[in-house]
């Protein structure tokens, strides 16, 4: 039996245990009936998969057990614990919405996931209809800004920033003659909803003119042909849109070949720390990594993995916002759930961070607020239940890798404005 197998059998163990009394609690969608058992959250991820996206799924899981266990060693909500029933995804947006469909079966009133802004985009969907809170860990699609919304409330957040932010970067590094100071610039972005959503953002930021915006296909090994199609006119710029993996070091190493002048700037996540020669040049813009006491105390909670893998701290607290939003609330449901998530994480309450939940429930009973600082650092989640990031401009010379400029909250918030 492979890890990768024993991990889903553990899961399934796991959470078959946790969840014994959800079938009791089933009734309307979103709404928590009977007076005892667990209460059920539930998490769709790509446990199953190899590879990096299959860590990040694995470490997710653990993060949201985690805040689960969390939760419950502060005596749970109403003296109820909470349970989550974690689903594979298998990186699949058909298998993440069969996966939905068996926790919203089961009773779930909301869920962590997905990681692929794709399977999001279409859960955020489903969601709204049936008024279950979906809170993602990794999911950036700037069209996820507004996904999830049911009347007055929003289903769909995040604990991740949106796109547009990462845009908003690799666009000041194109526009400004401290870096780049382009006028043109080309766009080779990968051919999914999270290249091609992030390339029109670029577009729309960048000042200058975008001479070419092609798509690619990040499972390929030759890429001589669309970057040339995409240098075509000689521009100033070129943004490359990918994710972490060797399609990006591919890319770099046949670029040379394309005899053209153009610098780059590359999405967030994608300069390794020991930047090989291909990367020598390179812009990049990457979310500011927050040292905060919360991702201290989520690192000794999880301290079997040497390091987490991406977005593993918004995955806790994806969770563990969830179920401080379900204690201030009134009534016990998704509804409750989706109006208070707000009010736990922003606003001048009292602080509580990672682990923290007799704290918060102590100070909610007081009629106390409390602000959530969680393992990401603070939420303070906006209208559209996404937070707002600090980012790196970071520059690559003589195989280092340099962080040259820190962008704050206070940036993002005047340009959005």
């Amino acid at each position: 039996m492979n890890e990768q197998t024993t991990r889903r059998n553990y899961l399934r163990g796991a959470t078959a245990l946790g969840v014994a009394g959800i079938g009791s609690l089933s009734g309307c969608v979103g709404q928590l009936g009977g007076t005892d058992g667990s209460i059920p959250f539930g998490a769709i991820l790509p446990v199953s998969v190899s590879g990096e996206i299959g860590t990040v799924g694995t470490h997710h899981a653990a993060a949201v057990e985690q805040a689960v266990k969390d939760v419950n060693r502060a005596g749970g909500i109403d003296g109820r614990e909470i349970a989550v029933d974690v689903r594979d995804s298998a990186a699949s947006s058909e298998q993440a919405l069969t996966a939905y469909q068996e926790l919203v079966d089961a009773g779930t009133l909301g869920f962590v996931g997905a990681v692929l802004s794709s399977a999001s985009v279409q859960l955020a969907e489903r969601v709204a209809d049936d008024r279950i809170v979906q809170m993602s860990p990794a999911s950036t699609s700037p069209q996820l800004s507004e996904a999830g919304r049911a009347g007055e409330l929003k289903f769909f957040g995040r604990t991740v920033s949106s796109d547009i932010l990462q845009a908003y970067v690799m666009a000041k590094i194109l526009n400004s003659t401290q870096y780049i100071g382009a006028d043109t610039t080309a766009i080779l972005h990968t051919d999914d909803a999270f290249g091609s959503g992030l390339a029109e953002e670029i577009e729309s930021a960048f000042d200058g003119t975008v001479t070419a915006s092609v798509g690619f296909d990040p499972n390929g090994d030759q890429y001589t042909d669309v970057i040339s199609e995409a240098v075509a006119d000689e521009p100033d710029g070129v943004a490359l849109v990918s994710l972490p993996g060797s399609a990006t070091q591919s890319i770099l190493s046949q670029r040379q070949e394309a005899d053209h002048d153009a610098q780059w700037v590359l999405s967030a996540g994608l300069i390794p720390a020991q930047p090989p020669g291909p990367f020598n040049g390179v812009y990049g813009g990457s979310l500011a990594s927050t040292q905060t006491t919360g991702a201290a105390k989520l690192g000794l909670k999880l301290s079997q993995f040497d390091t987490l893998a991406s977005f593993t701290e918004q995955a806790y607290d994806a969770l563990f916002v969830q179920a401080l939003a379900l204690e201030r609330a009134e009534k016990r449901s998704s509804a409750a759930i989706a109006r208070n998530l707000r009010a736990v994480s922003g606003g001048d309450g009292h602080t509580v961070t990672v682990g923290e939940f007799e704290r918060a429930k102590k100070l909610l009973a007081n009629g106390r607020e409390v602000n959530y600082r969680g393992a990401s650092g603070n939420l303070d989640l906006l209208a559209t239940l996404e937070p707002v990031s600090e980012y790196l401009v970071q520059h690559v010379t003589d195989g280092s890798m340099t962080n040259v400029e820190l962008l704050k909250r206070s940036y993002f918030t005047e340009v959005l404005e």
